[in-house]
C-alpha cells in the first residue's frame, strides 16, 4: 500500500510540475497577447478618430463631402458607448466642428461648448 501511495504522490508531483512549467506560462503568454492586441486596437482607433476630427474641423465643401462622410462614419463607428444622434450626424455634414472667430461667422459653423 505504501508503494501505491508513493506512486500516486509521484504522479501528482509530475502533474503539478508540468502545470507550473508548461501550462501556466502558456496561459500567461496568451493573456499578454490578448492585452497587447486590445491595446493596439485602441491606439489605432484613436488615430482614426484624430484623422476624422482633423477632416471635420475644415469647412465643408462639395470637393470634401465624400471625405467628410468617411470621417463621420469613423466617428460614428468608434462612438459605440455614447452614439451620435441623427441631428449631430446631420450637423457634422453641414458644419465644421471648430472654428476661428476671425475666419467664420457663427452661422457658418457649429460651436462645441
Amino acid at each position: 500500500m505504501n508503494t501505491q501511495t508513493d506512486s500516486k504522490s509521484k504522479i501528482i508531483q509530475i502533474l503539478i510540475t508540468f502545470m507550473a512549467t508548461v501550462v501556466l506560462p502558456f496561459i500567461i503568454y496568451v493573456l499578454g497577447q490578448s492585452y497587447d492586441s486590445s491595446k493596439n486596437e485602441r491606439e489605432m482607433s484613436l488615430r482614426y478618430i484624430e484623422v476624422a476630427v482633423g477632416i471635420l474641423k475644415e469647412q465643408p465643401t462639395d470637393e470634401t463631402k465624400n471625405l467628410r462622410k468617411w470621417a463621420i462614419e469613423i466617428i460614428e463607428n468608434y462612438s459605440t458607448v455614447v452614439p451620435l444622434s441623427e441631428e449631430a450626424l446631420s450637423e457634422l455634414n453641414s458644419y465644421s466642428i471648430l472654428f476661428k472667430h476671425e475666419e467664420f461667422s457663427e452661422s457658418e459653423t457649429l460651436q462645441l461648448s
